[in-house]
């Protein structure tokens, strides 16, 4: 039996390919299915294929989106148009910056300037 359109067989093995957005990724084999209408175990290389294509939509997604708020955060500085920053981070950096300063842990409450880490 063939193997369906868009699946090649190499030897004892078929290749399907996995896209995104009408792009080929790369490409997945598996052991050739004989029966693709009863295949027991064997899971066909296209719906694995399929498998993959379907766990890389929502990773591929917190990606563009991430990309998204970079994009919008550098248009609003170069515009000088200032936005909150949270407050974890500041705590973070203040104890630092004291922490360099006296050479000793003060409270996360106390605050300062973030400390030059090059020095």
């Amino acid at each position: 039996m063939r193997p369906p359109a868009g699946v090649e067989q190499v030897g004892n093995l078929e290749v399907a390919p996995v896209r995104f957005e009408g792009k080929e990724l790369f490409k997945v084999a598996a052991p050739r299915v004989r029966d693709r209408t009863n295949p027991g175990d064997q899971i066909p290389v296209e719906l694995r294929a399929e498998q993959i294509e379907s766990s890389l939509n929502p990773g591929m997604q917190w990606l563009g989106g991430r990309e998204l708020r970079r994009r919008v955060r550098l248009a609003l500085e170069r515009h000088n148009i200032a936005i909150g920053k949270p407050q974890q981070d500041m705590w973070y950096r203040n104890t630092l910056h004291l922490m360099s300063q006296n050479g000793s842990s003060t409270s996360d409450t106390d605050m300062g300037e973030p400390a030059d880490l090059n020095r």
